[in-house]
């Protein structure tokens, strides 16, 4: 699944999110799996922050977690029309 993950565009990727066909963590973890290895060759990346993004993706992924918790609970609340 990973090349198929680094093949999509930005839309897919986030739809893909969206539609739970696949986590942040998994799309980074692609991401820098494709970087790793490709980098010595083209040699592209400056500072390769592959730590940090998995940790903001598994957060991301939390957080819409208990946003999905959230909606549950509540009904899917919706403001009120004015």
């Amino acid at each position: 699944m990973s090349d198929e993950l680094i093949a999509l565009t930005a839309r897919d990727m986030a739809a893909g999110i969206r539609e739970k066909k696949f986590s942040s963590g998994e799309l980074v973890a692609a991401h820098v799996a494709q970087i790793e290895a490709t980098s010595p060759a083209i040699n592209a990346v400056v500072a390769m922050r592959a730590d940090e993004a998995l940790d903001e993706a598994r957060a991301a992924d939390a957080a819409l977690a208990l946003a999905k918790a959230v909606e549950d609970a509540t009904g899917g609340w919706q403001p009120p029309e004015i």
